[in-house]
């Protein structure tokens, strides 16, 4: 063997990690997407209400009361988890759906772990269901997105 060959490795290995470790980080960029966007566009909520006039008191009565809002942010917070959902299936070994399954349900637990605050929010119930039964398809999606992008590569 020459040691001053050429290494004889592919320049583009596919990324690989055991499962775990993709499910983590697909609920990690999944969960981290939607967080900063939905606070983001929460915020932004918040100061409208505020310049039309609403006292602070009322400020989250009046947010979580909004339909058009819960919807709207319900909406864009599925398109925030598709990322996990990618990155959950391109980082994994086997079974790519699985995988993006998996760290779905991994935010599933901790969108129903909000539920269990020792105060009550005055989130509508359709909101909270929204939010606990979007992610696994979110996710599911996300690793479509995934298989179809490296179907089309030549």
């Amino acid at each position: 063997m020459n040691p001053y060959a050429a290494p004889n490795s592919m320049l583009e290995a596919p990324l690989s990690s055991g499962r775990v470790t993709a499910v983590l980080i697909g609920a990690a960029v999944g969960n981290g997407v939607s967080y900063a966007v939905l606070f983001l566009s929460g915020l932004i909520f918040l100061w409208v209400l505020t310049t039309q006039g609403v006292p602070i008191q009322e400020l989250y009565w009046r947010a979580y009361q909004s339909t058009p809002y819960l919807a709207f942010a319900r909406a864009l917070g599925f398109l925030c988890l598709v990322p996990g959902g990618y990155w959950s299936a391109r980082l994994s070994i086997t079974k790519p759906l699985l995988t993006a399954v998996l760290a779905g349900c991994l935010v599933t637990a901790f969108s129903l772990s909000t539920n269990l605050l020792p105060y009550e929010l005055p989130i509508p119930l359709w909101s909270r269901i929204v939010s606990i039964v979007s992610s696994v398809p979110a996710f599911c999606l996300g690793a479509l997105w995934w298989q179809r992008a490296t179907s089309l590569k030549p």
